[in-house]
């Protein structure tokens, strides 16, 4: 499906693991793709998008990748092969990992095994490593602050928003005071394609880049917000979600310091998962352990503020209340 949501600029609309899956296509003198999904998108989303609009393949001349992960980028490959001409981008923090999707899974799905024992299991490991398609290098790299022109009265900027991960773009389209977001902001959920309801917890890693990234996307005037995998938020939706994305951080924070002033003992990551994921949103149980991207970035900033204090005496790593006299 596609859906013109400003003019000249068109979401290309899919499903993936139950949640939405946002393309968007800014189509002007010169097109920009912004993401291309996973391995099956180009062929199955992005190119019949192209053939209905009357866009012929060569017109693309730019594809920005929003972010390191496996269902924004597993497309690049397909994509390069098929527009040959198109500069395939993304930040430049994030280069390694959206160049190599071996480098993608060892450094960011199975960041968390070694100190903590939280990783996937082979099957998920494969599906993963499939839908992110072959390794693709990119073209260029951007750092954050550079503009370019999609027409001669059409000028974009790209944004670094860091949180999500490292190197995270994002587009901002003065014409029509427009972002395109794509992971940088999540609101408290990820909502399912069907019901709206509440299917996956947020997935930041770096808590203090996300909050200011949150504040930075809050200075500006924009009045459409057009993320991946959430509905369009426009005119006062988009402050108000930008402040439920920054209540869900707090929110996190004040429940894990309560349940390690409660336990009384250190725990390890997957036990305050276990005991503070139900308190955070009613998304399915068994994807509670997905907060494990969130909560290794607390427990690494809660540290930093020595409000907590890391137990390292064997593995997984424990946790506890720095002002508390536990082992």
């Amino acid at each position: 499906m596609i859906t013109e949501i400003a003019p000249s600029v068109y979401r290309l609309e899919s499903v993936f693991g139950g949640r939405p899956l946002y393309q968007y296509l800014l189509a002007g003198d010169r097109c920009v793709l912004v993401d291309t999904g996973v391995n099956e998108t180009p062929h199955a989303i992005i190119l019949p998008a192209l053939e209905r609009l009357g866009i012929p393949r060569e017109r693309l001349a730019l594809i920005i990748v929003t972010h390191c992960d496996y269902d924004h980028q597993g497309g690049n490959h397909a994509i390069k092969a098929a527009c040959p001409r198109a500069l395939l981008s993304c930040g430049l923090l994030d280069q390694q990992l959206v160049a190599d999707p071996h480098a993608l899974f060892d450094r960011r799905y199975d960041a968390y095994r070694a100190d903590h024992a939280i990783g996937y299991d082979d099957v998920t490991k494969a599906a993963i490593l499939e839908h992110a398609g072959p390794a693709q290098p990119l073209d260029m790299t951007w750092a954050g602050g550079e503009t370019f022109a999609v027409a001669n009265d059409w000028e974009v900027e790209l944004l670094h928003v860091p949180g999500h991960s490292h190197g995270h773009l994002s587009l901002y389209d003065r014409r029509n005071r427009a972002l395109y977001t794509g992971d940088a902001v999540h609101w408290s959920y990820y909502p399912g394609a069907e019901d709206g309801q509440p299917k996956l917890p947020p997935t930041y890693l770096y808590v203090n880049s996300y909050l200011g990234t949150i504040r930075a996307l809050g200075l500006l005037d924009a009045t459409l917000l057009a993320g991946a995998h959430w509905p369009l938020q426009r005119g006062d939706e988009v402050a108000a979600f930008l402040a439920e994305s920054r209540s869900f951080v707090e929110r996190a924070n004040d429940a894990i310091l309560d349940e390690l002033d409660r336990s009384g003992i250190a725990l390890t990551l997957r036990e305050i998962i276990e005991r503070v994921g139900p308190r955070l949103g009613d998304w399915p149980g068994e994807v509670n352990i997905e907060l494990v991207y969130a909560f290794a970035g607390h427990m690494e900033r809660l540290v930093s503020h020595t409000q907590v204090a890391q137990v390292i005496d064997g593995q997984p790593t424990r946790y506890r209340r720095a002002s508390l006299n536990h082992g």
